[in-house]
């Protein structure tokens, strides 16, 4: 099959939709208003509110024979949130999002433990990347923004959730196409509360997860964008953090066999080393996008080997950025550009 007709499938699949959770299925309005790309300006300019009962998704589509599965667990993982906002109307605190990540963790780990394992793999965990210039898919889940008091200042924060296939076609030895494990470019998001977990594996299936911190580099020396618990303010300029001067630097690695554990192959991914220092409300407008720094290699029989995430980003900007082998930021990811495998 032609990676154009395989890009097909997946667009006519994954269906965006505006999705009204407090009753009706579909909300009246225009979709074209309501990209899947973060829109320049962040949250503040999404026009899409939680406390409307208003999300975007491209899973509860008509072609997706399992949209009842799906809209059950979107709908039962944005509770946590939405019951705070019931007690809280105003806007809940910054101080509050760990308590509601990891509520929301749990409740993505269960339907995993309930809906994937020992079951046939529906048709969006079958959505794989487009290429191998984009060697990864990402479904989103829902979209929404809602209040958030940081540093005592109300702002508006995105609510995004994420389906993440690490399988994609490859076409370098062939025109029909080749199921290939990911091997992600270097990349850094937002605060993300995320559970991954192999659906299928066999004694050679294993992920590699290299973390890196993110540094400032002024040409002279590299140092840590953290110091001593605060931001450097040499990576600081009036539009925000200096991009130009970030440099992702390695610094540990983690490898996952889940064929030596009696455990169920499913993790609740903790946080890095420097993403508590980063998730202070008094800097998090600077260092939105800089959370856990990493490069994931998932290897193993191909035939056997099925491994994906399920992210809960919870941020500003809604930026997921991409760095260079030498570390120094790249691009900003983009959705309309990896889904249909295109050169910016």
């Amino acid at each position: 099959m032609s990676k154009k007709i395989r890009i097909q499938q997946a667009l006519r699949l994954l269906e965006p939709l505006v999705v009204n959770i407090n009753g009706t299925s579909k909300c009246s309005c225009d979709f074209s208003q309501f990209s899947l790309n973060a829109p320049k300006g962040g949250a503040s300019k999404y026009p899409l509110k939680i406390e409307d009962g208003l999300i975007l998704t491209e899973a509860l589509g008509a072609s997706n024979p399992r949209s009842n599965f799906y809209k059950n667990w979107i709908f039962n993982s944005l509770e946590p949130l939405r019951h705070l906002l019931d007690l809280h109307p105003g806007g809940v605190l910054f101080e509050d999002l760990p308590e509601i990540g990891s509520k929301i963790q749990e409740i993505d780990a269960d339907w995993v433990r309930d809906n994937v394992f020992f079951n046939e793999l529906d048709p969006l965990h079958h959505c794989y990347g487009p290429d191998d210039s984009h060697p990864y898919r990402k479904i989103t889940l829902c979209r929404s923004t809602f209040p958030l008091f940081v540093a005592g200042k109300k702002r508006r924060a995105f609510i995004e959730k994420f389906l993440v296939v690490y399988s994609y076609w490859s076409y370098k030895n062939s025109i029909e196409g080749q199921r290939t494990l990911t091997v992600t470019p270097l990349h850094s998001h937002p605060m993300n509360f995320e559970v991954t977990y192999f659906a299928n594996y066999d004694n050679s299936s294993c992920v590699e997860e290299e973390e890196f911190i993110i540094c400032l580099d002024d040409g002279k020396n590299c140092r840590p964008v953290i110091q001593s618990g605060d931001l450097d303010k040499a990576a600081i300029s009036k539009a925000g953090i200096r991009r130009d001067k970030l440099r992702a630097i390695p610094h540990q690695r983690e490898i996952w066999i889940p064929a030596q554990s009696d455990e169920m192959p499913i993790r609740i991914l903790q946080d890095f080393d420097n993403d508590k220092l980063l998730a202070q409300p008094e800097i998090i407008g600077y260092t939105d996008s800089l959370f856990r720094p990493h490069k994931v290699t998932v290897s193993g029989d191909v035939d056997k080997t099925h491994y994906f995430a399920i992210n809960n980003y919870i941020s500003l900007t809604g930026e997921v950025y991409l760095y260079k082998d030498d570390g120094r930021l790249d691009e900003c990811w983009n959705h309309d550009t990896w889904a249909q495998g295109k050169d910016n």
